[in-house]
């Protein structure tokens, strides 16, 4: 229709494919062909919920690290959002062709919308091609490097499913660099500091963290629990390296944390992070090697106290135990050959007996692997653990 004259490309319009009729086209069109009031309603009504839509994404536009909401400046890309968010949920329902004739119309309609891209990656993703998903994101960043979620996605990506810890750390310090006090980028940058063991840069973060004194009650949770797990893998991490008065530092550490945290802000997420130091704990007091063994009695005792507090009951009631799965360690007190007592996250006891473990299992429980286990009560009403297994990393 441009080369026949009708339409023109309208230059005010950045970020679509805007056209405008000709003014000799609308000369014809009104006095020869006609319009019906009829028709000029509905393209004015048409275009009112366009323009809407554009709207109601616009406010969107603070979330930008919500992966369903996207960054629009256009009607076109407005449109273009509402497709790409219901691909999005086609591809976590399993619907993969559903969700690439979205995408793919999407293309049509706006080819340049870095956004576009994005929501291809994660739909290549959930479909498990990885290397399309690299591509995508990579495509999103072409076309647009100074959107910080788009850095933030993909240092993501490549840190969960390709384990570029460093490379996500490139991409997570150039999101921060152009939004600073974003709570998200700092929170996902630790993260992805503790899988490169940079716990100085870690801590560093979280600092900076504390002092946005954010009001949401669950950004402070979140808050709260990372900063509970930096010490828990950084004591974990000296104990490895056999660096005890170290580790021991950490603890010390984590246990001034544990002084001072709101109890409103721990959870079972919290309380299940803070067992991962009991393997810690144990090597620490079976090696004699430091200076203050009585801080480990102190941060063991601060564990079961605030588990107590947060479980109530569930913490101090043996008959709420039974049939509950529970987290815990193999005690060193009374530890024979054949058995011992499991110790779970709010200092109760219970019996366990090698026969009803896996061999590799006890060996590990052996070693200070905390497990999951099951709680049964026996014909003669003692408790017991059964079901007991290994518990994975997370």
């Amino acid at each position: 229709m441009t080369r026949f004259a009708i339409i023109e490309v309208d230059p005010r319009s950045k970020f679509e494919n805007a056209y405008t009729i000709r003014q000799l086209v609308k000369a014809y069109i009104t006095r020869v062909i006609g319009i019906k009031d009829s028709d000029v309603s509905e393209y004015v009504s048409a275009y009112r919920k366009l323009e809407g839509l554009l709207q109601n994404e616009r406010a969107n536009n603070v979330k930008r690290y919500n992966r369903k909401n996207f960054i629009v400046r256009s009607r076109s890309e407005a449109l273009a959002a509402t497709k790409l968010r219901q691909a999005y949920s086609f591809a976590r329902d399993g619907k993969f062709d559903d969700a690439d004739r979205l995408i793919s119309s999407c293309k049509v309609l706006v080819p340049d919308y870095f956004e576009l891209y994005r929501a291809e990656a994660f739909v290549a993703f959930e479909g498990g091609d990885v290397s399309r998903a690299s591509d995508a994101f990579e495509a999103a960043l072409d076309l647009d490097s100074s959107q910080p979620q788009l850095h933030f996605w993909y240092a993501g990506f490549i840190s969960r499913a390709l384990a570029m810890y460093e490379k996500a750390g490139d991409h997570y310090a150039i999101a921060l660099n152009m939004d600073p006090d974003s709570p998200e980028v700092i929170r996902e940058s630790i993260r992805n500091n503790f899988f490169q063991y940079k716990f100085e840069e870690a801590y560093k973060l979280i600092e900076k963290l504390n002092n946005l004194n954010l009001r949401d009650m669950r950004d402070r949770r979140v808050n709260a629990d990372i900063e509970a797990q930096l010490f828990v893998r950084w004591s974990e991490f000296h104990v490895r390296n056999d660096d005890f008065e170290s580790a021991l530092e950490k603890i010390c550490s984590l246990l001034s944390c544990l002084c001072g945290v709101d109890v409103a802000l721990v959870d079972q997420t919290y309380i299940d992070h803070l067992a991962k130091i009991s393997p810690t704990l144990n090597i620490i007091r079976r090696s004699g090697r430091v200076s203050r063994l009585d801080l480990v009695d102190e941060i063991e005792a601060k564990i079961s106290e605030i588990s107590k507090i947060v479980l109530g009951d569930h913490a101090s009631t043996t008959d709420n135990k039974v049939g509950s799965r529970q987290l815990g360690v193999l005690k060193d007190a009374g530890r024979q050959e054949k058995y011992g007592f499991l110790r779970d996250v709010a200092g109760i006891d219970t019996f366990v007996h090698s026969a009803d473990v896996e061999h590799s299992v006890w060996v590990s429980m052996c070693g200070g692997a905390d497990v999951h286990y099951d709680v049964i009560s026996n014909a003669d009403g003692r408790l017991k653990a059964v079901n007991v297994r290994l518990r994975a990393d997370g």
